[in-house]
Protein backbone atom coordinates (compact mmCIF):
# COMPACT_ATOMS: atom_id res chain seq x y z
CA UNK A 1 0.00 0.00 0.00
CA UNK A 2 1.40 3.37 -0.90
CA UNK A 3 2.20 5.85 2.06
CA UNK A 4 1.80 9.87 1.86
CA UNK A 5 0.16 11.72 -0.52
CA UNK A 6 -2.18 14.63 0.02
CA UNK A 7 -4.11 14.20 3.20
CA UNK A 8 -3.37 10.87 3.12
CA UNK A 9 -5.02 10.41 -0.08
CA UNK A 10 -3.23 7.09 -1.20
CA UNK A 11 -4.22 5.44 2.06
CA UNK A 12 -7.81 6.22 1.77
CA UNK A 13 -8.21 5.96 -2.37
CA UNK A 14 -10.08 8.71 -4.40
CA UNK A 15 -13.52 9.30 -2.76
CA UNK A 16 -15.72 11.57 -4.29
CA UNK A 17 -18.45 12.52 -2.06
CA UNK A 18 -20.71 13.61 -4.72
CA UNK A 19 -20.91 14.94 -8.10
CA UNK A 20 -21.77 18.74 -8.61
CA UNK A 21 -25.26 18.48 -10.04
CA UNK A 22 -27.03 20.08 -12.71
CA UNK A 23 -28.41 23.02 -10.61
CA UNK A 24 -25.23 23.83 -9.49
CA UNK A 25 -23.80 24.52 -13.12
CA UNK A 26 -26.64 26.56 -14.33
CA UNK A 27 -26.01 28.37 -11.16
CA UNK A 28 -22.68 29.39 -12.63
CA UNK A 29 -23.80 32.71 -14.67
CA UNK A 30 -21.52 31.34 -17.78
CA UNK A 31 -23.35 28.16 -17.85
CA UNK A 32 -26.62 29.55 -16.78
CA UNK A 33 -28.59 29.50 -20.57
CA UNK A 34 -27.51 25.61 -20.83
CA UNK A 35 -30.17 23.32 -21.03
CA UNK A 36 -30.29 20.18 -18.66
CA UNK A 37 -28.66 18.07 -21.11
CA UNK A 38 -26.22 20.61 -21.72
CA UNK A 39 -25.15 20.73 -17.73
CA UNK A 40 -25.34 17.54 -17.47
CA UNK A 41 -22.59 17.13 -20.39
CA UNK A 42 -20.48 19.40 -18.14
CA UNK A 43 -20.91 17.32 -14.92
CA UNK A 44 -19.17 13.84 -16.72
CA UNK A 45 -17.06 16.32 -18.28
CA UNK A 46 -15.48 17.76 -14.91
CA UNK A 47 -15.96 14.06 -13.63
CA UNK A 48 -13.64 12.94 -15.85
CA UNK A 49 -11.20 15.66 -15.74
CA UNK A 50 -10.79 15.42 -11.97
CA UNK A 51 -10.03 11.44 -12.59
CA UNK A 52 -7.72 11.96 -15.04
CA UNK A 53 -5.66 15.07 -13.34
CA UNK A 54 -6.01 12.67 -9.61
CA UNK A 55 -4.88 9.45 -11.82
CA UNK A 56 -2.02 11.64 -13.30
CA UNK A 57 -1.02 13.16 -9.74
CA UNK A 58 -0.94 8.98 -8.56
CA UNK A 59 1.49 8.17 -10.95
CA UNK A 60 3.47 10.87 -10.11
CA UNK A 61 3.65 9.86 -6.21
CA UNK A 62 3.95 6.68 -7.03
CA UNK A 63 7.38 7.82 -9.31
CA UNK A 64 8.85 10.14 -6.74
CA UNK A 65 8.09 7.32 -3.68
CA UNK A 66 9.82 4.30 -5.83
CA UNK A 67 12.79 7.48 -6.79
CA UNK A 68 13.29 8.14 -3.03
CA UNK A 69 12.67 4.42 -2.08
CA UNK A 70 15.90 3.37 -4.05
Amino acid sequence: MMKGGVNGVFRQGYDRQKDITIEEVKACGVFAHFTDEEAQQVVDALRRFTEVVFDCYKRKQLALQQTSDN
